[in-house]
């Protein structure tokens, strides 16, 4: 059985029009691994930037029953005990003079 620890992320919206910059506001904070490659994320970001998101969400992914599963799977594997973060991004772009998204259908979902 999994004894892994859940690490939340905290939600957390922006506003993502130029000349805002990812790397601080997403990168940065939410790529923790040392050694690894961050092409990947950087590329992602950049998609969205070409897509012309202006804004993006930041969401836990814990309860999602799909992830809990894998994380769950991999702790099993590697002996139990470990703990896990999981992160949603999703890149919208919303209209210019929306003062703020009040349904799922004033913007353009683009998630990654």
């Amino acid at each position: 059985m999994s004894r892994w620890r859940r690490l939340p992320t905290p939600s957390a919206e922006h506003s993502c029009a130029p000349p805002f910059s990812f790397f601080q506001a997403l990168v940065e904070p939410h790529f923790r691994a040392a050694k690894a490659n961050r092409y990947p994320f950087h590329r992602i970001c950049s998609l969205a930037r070409r897509q012309q998101a202006n804004h993006f969400v930041v969401e836990c992914a814990l309860s999602r029953p799909d992830v809990a599963h894998e994380i769950s799977s991999l702790d099993d594997a590697f002996g139990g005990g470990g703990s896990a973060e999981a992160t949603v991004f999703s890149f919208l772009k919303i209209p210019k003079g929306a003062k703020r998204l009040t349904k799922a259908s004033d913007a353009v979902v683009r998630p990654y």
